[in-house]
């Protein structure tokens, strides 16, 4: 089996892949990875990147130009044989937006896991995220450095919106791609679990299970992986952003979030089981053509941003 998981950043994604392993192994259907196998994993093997192993993981980037294999900054090459590397790989990641070549790529995985996030979280994630010694290290052309969260927003908080946005209505418009929520796996960790097993079509034992929920709980993340996970929690952004912040982020993508069922105000409370995907949703042809017609004009206006800047 492959799997690709699918995710903006600070979505989760490592709490993803770390579920998806743990099943994969646990399944006896692990086995090394394409960058392990790869000459060029020497360079970057040990490495002290943001945790432990993650120069391990097949990054992938798809983009109009071509598919790209990667770890983090240290090095991005043309992947020369796609099926032949989706073969040689259990599980890939990847952040890219959706483009023109999405589609076809994915089209070649056995599994397609997307995961979504409120996008208040997502900023505040990445806030303290930009502040820490390895994105310093590895990101020294793009990074400002910022002396608060608050500076961070201040720069950040409409641009990240605008991303979100557009990386969310890529894959709302696919078929065939399963969703799963950051904030349900926090509240119901087994029930969401249970259902990801499901769609992989894959049997565990109630001891492989347990051993797997251990292993990702937060205190254990937290202890093996400090410098990279942070909290672990939901609605942080109720204490951290304040209204005006908040009605920027509400103008950006406030439509996609209501959608998604996420509540847009500080006094609505969240309920995680109520978030929906698009399967879903009513309606969701019309659902689907509304989200192809915000991303449309979302990545109009990233151009005209682009080009002004």
């Amino acid at each position: 089996m492959n799997i690709v998981q699918i995710g903006f950043a600070k979505s989760g994604n490592f709490f993803l892949y770390s579920i998806l392993k743990g099943i994969l192994t646990e399944a006896g259907m692990w086995k090394e990875t394409f960058i392990q196998r790869h000459s060029r994993y020497a360079e970057v093997k040990d490495l002290d990147l943001s945790y432990s192993g993650q120069a391990d993981i097949d990054a992938m980037e798809i983009t109009e130009e071509g598919t790209f294999f990667k770890v983090s900054s240290c090095f991005r090459d043309p992947i020369p044989d796609l099926s032949r590397y989706i073969e040689t790989s259990p599980l890939v990641w990847t952040h890219s937006k959706y483009c023109s070549k999405t589609g076809e790529v994915l089209k070649h995985f056995d599994k397609v896991v997307y995961i979504c996030r409120d996008v208040r979280d997502v900023i505040i994630s990445s806030a303290h995220f930009s502040m820490t010694p390895y994105y310093l290290k590895y990101f020294p052309l793009s990074t400002y450095t910022y002396g608060s969260t608050t500076e961070f927003f201040d720069k950040n908080l409409e641009t990240l919106a605008k991303r979100w946005a557009i990386h969310i209505s890529g894959y709302l418009t696919l078929n065939n791609t399963y969703w799963i929520f950051y904030e349900k796996l926090l509240a119901d960790f087994e029930s969401e679990f249970n259902k990801l097993l499901e769609y992989l079509n894959i049997v565990l034992s109630p001891q492989s299970k347990e051993k797997i929920k251990t292993a990702v709980s937060f205190n254990k993340m937290k202890k093996d992986y400090p410098l990279h996970v942070r909290q672990g929690k939901q609605q942080g952004w109720v204490d951290t952003l304040d209204d005006k912040q908040n009605e920027c982020l509400i103008q950006k993508a406030g439509d996609i979030l209501s959608l998604l069922g996420y509540p847009l105000h500080k006094d609505e409370i969240l309920d995680p089981m109520k978030l929906r995907s698009p399967r879903g949703m009513s309606n969701f042809n019309f659902l689907r053509e509304l989200f192809k017609r915000i991303k449309k004009a979302l990545i109009s206006e990233s151009l005209r941003y682009s080009k002004k800047n």
